[in-house]
């Protein structure tokens, strides 16, 4: 499953001020975000993103992504995100002194739904294969 979230951050924005965008999810595993900066951002516009309040991008609580024109792209990240209200916490900040950033984030997951169909999947495969051992092993 993909989304995408859009926000425009004043400028003057202290990471103390910053805002936190709540990013409706469904429950499964984050597998990705894309960080998008606009050209001439240079790194003056600011962020991080939480489940809850775990830090997952950047790990470090204090830290943040930033960047200017290219994206970020934190793959493979394999977070379990639970919950009756799934939810990326996006805290973001800009501390430009003139201009207003409009950065993007988009998140990939797994919804519950797929990894219970894999791990069934996954299950008959181990089966079929237990199977074909006792076979050719006279069930040895």
């Amino acid at each position: 499953m993909y989304d995408s979230w859009e926000y425009t951050i004043p400028a003057n924005t202290s990471e103390a001020d910053r805002v936190r965008v709540p990013c409706k999810i469904s429950p499964g595993t984050l597998t990705e975000l894309v960080f998008h900066f606009p050209a001439g951002c240079h790194r003056l516009a600011r962020c991080r993103v939480l489940i809850g309040e775990k830090p997952v991008a950047p790990r470090r609580g204090s830290g943040f992504v930033a960047g200017n024109m290219w994206p970020i792209i934190i793959p493979d990240m394999h977070e379990p995100i639970t919950g009756n209200l799934p939810v990326l916490n996006w805290e973001i900040w800009n501390v430009d002194e003139e201009i207003d950033h409009t950065i993007a984030l988009d998140a990939t997951w797994t919804a519950e739904e797929e990894l219970q169909a894999e791990r069934s999947l996954l299950a008959l495969i181990a089966q079929r294969i237990d199977a074909l051992v006792r076979a050719l092993t006279g069930g040895a």
